[in-house]
């Protein structure tokens, strides 16, 4: 049998610690959205064109993956992920819903990196389908 301490020593960790280990509430794709506009106005010239190449690079890869699974041709979409210090995707948001965003989302998420100045760094890529 356990001392009686015991558990109010365990509670007392638990009520001290809770808010170390308890993150703020949760960002939503739009707040994430104007960090990842804000953060890709502050890259130079030459971060610019390397954020341009990364995404170019997944999305080749992407869309072709992707096409098949949603059926027809992808309606608007934005992508927004975090990046951690390696580059790679920490967190992601999608705004424009289908099958398509989704397989696309998970494409950026697995395979998408860029090395940023700074971290955490959120970038969005976003689609645009023009009717002619």
């Amino acid at each position: 049998m356990r001392h009686p301490l015991f558990a109010l020593c365990f509670v007392a960790a638990f009520v001290l610690l809770r808010p170390l280990t308890t993150s703020a509430s949760p960002m939503d794709a739009s707040e994430a959205k104007a960090k990842a506009d804000t953060a890709e106005a502050a890259l130079s010239p030459d971060q610019a064109q390397g954020l341009v190449k990364a995404q170019g690079a997944l999305a080749s890869t992407a869309f072709p993956r992707c096409l098949p699974r949603g059926g027809s041709q992808p309606t608007n979409f934005t992508v927004i992920v975090e990046l951690d210090a390696a580059g790679k995707v920490r967190n992601s948001w999608l705004i424009g819903e289908s099958e398509f965003s989704r397989c696309f989302r998970d494409a950026m998420t697995k395979n998408f990196v860029f090395q940023a100045p700074a971290t955490p760094f959120f970038t969005s890529f976003e689609y645009s389908h023009a009717l002619k």
